[in-house]
């Protein structure tokens, strides 16, 4: 069975189990239904006109049904979040699968169970039942009647076979065709995990004695909701002259662990981070009364951030970056020779970074 097949059978499920005694209710309600999907599926227009198709009419005086159907894309599958309100009851579920139109016909699905309806929806095997069916052949012959008087004899079966079955013993042991509630899957309401890999320009605010360019690389791993995510920071070295003939300069690597609580807004995907940088920053200083040489020292910082990926669906898209730190340890570059401070670390750093996100 296909992923279509297999989505549509979960929602029949999880429909039944979201209403309970709603439906017992015979009238059909008014259905007021809301879709929103990435490109690829059905439009609103078409989810409406099919789920109006397979309901059939409903009265404009009847109990109000209300869905909101809402598709992402998560890699190469598609969750749908279907939230419904009927008679005062609410029910949420998530589900998945590979076709989004899969989605869109489970929706129609949903409702016809809630509303007590049968939508005029083919079945999901039937179209593999009707491409193995194949025609059957029956000839008729005319046989002598036996008499009454003698028993029909059936013939020894050869050791080892099982005697034969007539007609009517087929039909009574045979097991009965599981309806479609007997097939039905458990609904998996755990999206499966997909992964996110970003490219940034950044630009540190704080960390570096004026700022700079940078760049930032990594990945995202998306569990529904939630994204754990690396990333791996670099700052260019930038030429200062704190004093005439005195050349410093300043650069850095760094490395990012955070969390982010993914959300939608609008056409964007957004979230909120938190996490922590680890760093390492250098200085380097030459010139009349100082002594040549670099110094290394550690940087750490506690972070808050925000993300803005636009198109939010879309397997390549642009993504925006702005974090505040709290530094953890604050490292300070004196000039030797001169034991002049060049530069120290403040307890508030920043960073914005502009770049691509890919979904593969």
């Amino acid at each position: 069975m296909g992923s279509c097949g297999r989505a549509q059978l979960a929602v029949w499920g999880l429909a039944t189990s979201l209403l309970g005694a709603a439906h017992a209710s015979a009238q059909p309600a008014a259905v007021e239904l809301t879709w929103q999907a990435p490109a690829g599926c059905p439009t609103e227009a078409e989810v409406r006109a099919e789920a109006r198709r397979a309901l059939g009419a409903v009265p404009r005086d009847a109990p109000a049904l209300t869905a909101h159907a809402r598709v992402t894309r998560q890699g190469t599958r598609y969750a749908l979040q279907l939230e419904t309100t009927f008679q005062g009851e609410r029910g949420e579920r998530t589900l998945e699968a590979s076709d989004c139109r899969a989605l869109a016909q489970s929706v129609t699905l949903v409702l016809g169970v809630l509303l007590g309806i049968e939508p005029e929806v083919a079945p999901p095997d039937a179209t593999a039942a009707e491409s193995d069916a194949q025609p059957a052949t029956t000839t008729a012959t005319e046989e002598p009647a036996t008499p009454a008087s003698e028993p029909t004899r059936e013939p020894a079966s050869p050791a080892g076979e099982a005697p034969p079955v007539t007609a009517d013993e087929a039909a009574t042991d045979a097991p009965e065709r599981p309806t479609v509630q007997d097939r039905l899957p458990a609904a998996d309401d755990h999206p499966s995990p997909s992964v996110a890999i970003f490219a940034t320009a950044t630009t540190p605010l704080g960390l570096l004695p004026e700022p700079a360019l940078g760049a930032s690389v990594g990945a995202e791993l998306v569990l529904g909701r939630l994204a754990l995510g690396l990333g791996v920071h670099g700052w260019a070295a930038r030429s200062q002259h704190p004093e005439e003939g005195l050349r410093t300069r300043m650069d850095g690597v760094g490395a990012s662990l955070f969390a982010c609580h993914r959300f939608e807004l609008a056409s964007l995907g957004a979230g909120l981070c938190a996490g922590g940088h680890l760093a390492a920053v250098r200085g380097r200083s030459d010139g009349p009364g100082s002594e040549p040489g670099s110094a290394v020292a550690p940087w750490n910082a506690i972070f808050t951030a925000a993300q803005l990926v636009w198109p939010r669906d879309a397997p390549l898209g642009v993504r925006l970056w702005a974090d505040a730190a709290v530094s953890t340890q604050r490292p300070r570059f004196v000039v030797r020779g001169l034991d002049v401070t060049h530069h120290r670390v403040p307890s508030l750093v920043g960073q914005l970074g502009l770049g691509m996100v890919w979904t593969p």
